[in-house]
């Protein structure tokens, strides 16, 4: 623990934002191994599965090898389960600098995300990351009150070392206590009536492919009506699925022994459930009880028509 925490753990103050901007453009070591270290028929295709998605550029090998890409690709959103850390170590006055968190104990929220890419992942690649922040601001909220926003910089490249994308995000951190005063929202759930339900098989069974022939920016006007995209209901068993192709991303993957052995380190990444018993922090996606103790603003989602998220080409 350093002497910013043992001033007062999972609180803000000035000397916090001292110690964190020295960390500005310092490349630091990842604290897990990515949950695929090579992009894989089988790790695209399940995490495609896990977010409903069967295109067959994803999921089907002889497809994609006769498209313009010339081999199956992963989704975007692959990048989460990807990168293999190339940091070295940092030399001791570097490791000085980057002992400790100057804001551990506030809630994490994440707040924005930017992504730019050259090409997409290819099957057999065997992707590097760094990880750098680039930002930190000193801000006021209703949320939180006074609040900690960190911008850190992701970027990728391929085994040979060629760019394949850098995404850029930003964390809002703020004190657990004061999100907690904050006003809070009533969460009310009721069943889906079977109007509802049959509006939303409706939109799965008007989903067309538009395969080779790609929207392109120009090709979309002013008041054009774009295709239906429907996700959801969300369930228990959705977010299972979902990790089945994902991992645990926020906590290492592992259960009971391996669990152990990272609550010892980090035991904050494990509230006790209902019942007294240490469970990942991570459950606040799928546990309400969890996301009204945290203080959580997630709301409850359920199914969401939206514009398309991908083509086939």
């Amino acid at each position: 623990m350093t002497d910013v925490q043992a001033e007062g753990y999972g609180v803000i103050s000035d000397e916090s934002f001292v110690q964190a901007r020295k960390r500005i453009g310092i490349p630091q070591r990842l604290p897990n191994p990515p949950h695929n270290f090579e992009v894989t028929w089988d790790g695209s295709r399940q995490f495609a599965f896990g977010y409903g998605d069967d295109n067959p550029l994803y999921c089907d090998p002889e497809y994609a090898a006769k498209t313009r890409w010339g081999n199956l690709i992963a989704p975007p959103a692959f990048l989460y389960t990807v990168g293999e850390n190339v940091t070295p170590r940092p030399p001791p006055e570097i490791k000085k600098i980057l002992r400790g968190d100057p804001f551990a104990g506030l809630g994490s929220y994440q707040a924005r995300m930017e992504f730019e890419w050259w090409r997409p992942f290819n099957q057999g690649d065997r992707v590097k990351k760094m990880k750098a922040m680039v930002g930190v601001l000193d801000k006021q909220s209703d949320f939180g009150g006074r609040s900690a926003h960190e911008t850190r910089s992701y970027p990728y490249a391929s085994q040979d070392g060629a760019p394949i994308m850098i995404q850029r995000g930003t964390w809002i951190n703020t004190e657990r206590g004061k999100s907690k005063k904050r006003k809070k929202e009533k969460e009310t759930a009721e069943p889906y009536t079977p109007d509802q339900l049959a509006e939303i098989d409706a939109c799965y069974a008007a989903e067309t492919r538009r395969g080779g022939e790609t929207r392109y920016f120009e090709d979309v006007g002013i008041g054009d009506e774009l295709d239906r995209k429907v996700k959801g209901p969300l369930t228990t068993s959705s977010i299972v699925v979902w990790h089945l192709g994902w991992g645990m991303q926020l906590t290492p993957p592992g259960n009971f022994k391996l669990a152990y052995n990272v609550r010892k380190k980090a035991p904050g990444l494990f509230p006790p459930n209902d019942l007294n018993i240490p469970d990942t922090v991570q459950r606040l996606h799928w546990e309400p009880a969890g996301r009204r103790s945290w203080g959580s603003r997630l709301p409850t989602t359920t199914a969401v028509c939206a514009r398309p998220g991908s083509v086939i080409s």
